[in-house]
């Protein structure tokens, strides 16, 4: 059920099946080992990972499984994260991480 949507393939093919109505648990155990940090959050940023995540949210818009205000904040939001400093960004990401526990 993989398509071909340029780093958001599982978040595609999770909106597919919750839209089919299908079943999506997590695993108790993590499959993958990520390290966070500078490094990543530089990699994660720029004017072409923008570009990736408004074709991707453009597409998922157009499809109808999200409303135009869902489209607009997540821009906004990707814009921001993805255009400032990266000291800025992992100051942002602490902030979420410690008012959304």
């Amino acid at each position: 059920g993989y398509e071909s949507v340029l780093s958001y393939e599982d978040y595609y093919l999770w909106l597919k099946m919750m839209f089919l109505d299908k079943k999506i648990e997590n695993i108790p155990i993590s499959l993958v080992d990520v390290r966070a940090g500078e490094e990543m959050i530089v990699r994660r940023r720029g004017w072409s990972i923008l570009r990736n995540d408004l074709y991707f949210f453009k597409r998922i818009y157009r499809e109808q499984y999200i409303t135009l205000n869902v489209f607009v904040v997540n821009v906004l939001i990707r814009f921001c994260i993805r255009i400032i400093p990266p000291k800025l960004t992992a100051f942002s990401y602490k902030l979420i991480r410690k008012f959304s526990k």
